[in-house]
C-alpha cells in the first residue's frame, strides 16, 4: 500500500460482543458469586454487575469458575483474531481505543485471548486524562503517534459515539478520518445513515475488504 494505514478499533460491541448467555450463565452459577455479590439483592442484573466489580479479586471463586466468566462475559467476535491478523499482515497501524478502563473486562478478554500483541497501540481513558468518546483525544492521540503522515485512517465501531469521535478528531486535525460501523442495527450505523458518509458491516469479518477499497480510493 503506498499510503500509511492507521485502524482505530472500539472495544465492547465492536471486537466483543455482549452476549445474552452471560445472564442465564450467572443464574447457574449463582453460588459460586460470593456474599458480597448477592448482598446487592437477587436481581439478576446487579449480581452481574456484581461479578464484574469483584470476582477477579475475590479469592473463594475457582479460578475455572473465573476463566468461565471471562468467556461469557465479553466474548471475541470469531472473526476478531483473523481481522486483527490480516491488517497487521498488510502493514496497518492497528489501535485499540476504548471508554472502558485498563482493568476493566472488556480488556482482560483481549489479553486473556491473547490480543493484545496485535495492537501497537491501546488507548485507554486513563491515558487521556479521563477523557472518553466522542472526545477526540483518544483518536488524536493515535493519530499523532504515527512517525509519519497518518495517511488512511479509519474509526470502526458499534457506537454513535464512535463515529462522532471520527468526526471530532478530523475537524481538530484536519485528516481524513474513514468511518466504518460493525452491525447493521447498531447505533454506529443509524449514525452513518444518517449522515450519509461511511461504510455499514454486517459483520466485523468484512472489514480487511472495505479497508483494501478505502486504501485503493487514497492511493
Amino acid at each position: 500500500m503506498s499510503a500509511s494505514l492507521t485502524v482505530a478499533f472500539d472495544l465492547t460491541g465492536t471486537l466483543t460482543k455482549h452476549s445474552s448467555s452471560f445472564f442465564a450463565f450467572m443464574a447457574g452459577h449463582a453460588e459460586m458469586t460470593s456474599s458480597r455479590v448477592l448482598s446487592a439483592g437477587h436481581n439478576l442484573f446487579e449480581v452481574a454487575r456484581g461479578v464484574k466489580r469483584c470476582f477477579i479479586s475475590t479469592p473463594v471463586i475457582p479460578p475455572s469458575f473465573k476463566r468461565a466468566v471471562l468467556d461469557h462475559v465479553s466474548p471475541l467476535r470469531p472473526s476478531a483474531s483473523a481481522v486483527l491478523t490480516s491488517l497487521r499482515v498488510r502493514g496497518a497501524h492497528v489501535a485499540l481505543l476504548s471508554n472502558d478502563p485498563k482493568d476493566a473486562l472488556g480488556a482482560r478478554v483481549i489479553r486473556y485471548n491473547g490480543l493484545a500483541n496485535l495492537f501497537d497501540s491501546m488507548v485507554f481513558p486513563e491515558d487521556v486524562q479521563g477523557l472518553k468518546k466522542p472526545d477526540p483525544s483518544g483518536l488524536l492521540r493515535i493519530i499523532n503517534d504515527r512517525a509519519d503522515h497518518p495517511g488512511v485512517v479509519i474509526m470502526v465501531g458499534d457506537k454513535a459515539s464512535d463515529m462522532l469521535t471520527a468526526d471530532n478528531a478530523e475537524r481538530v486535525s484536519g485528516a481524513r478520518i474513514h468511518r466504518v460501523a460493525v452491525g447493521q442495527e447498531s447505533s454506529a450505523a443509524e449514525y452513518i445513515r444518517y449522515d450519509g458518509r461511511g461504510v455499514v458491516l454486517n459483520r466485523l469479518r468484512e472489514l480487511p475488504e472495505v479497508v483494501e477499497t478505502i486504501s485503493r480510493s487514497m492511493d
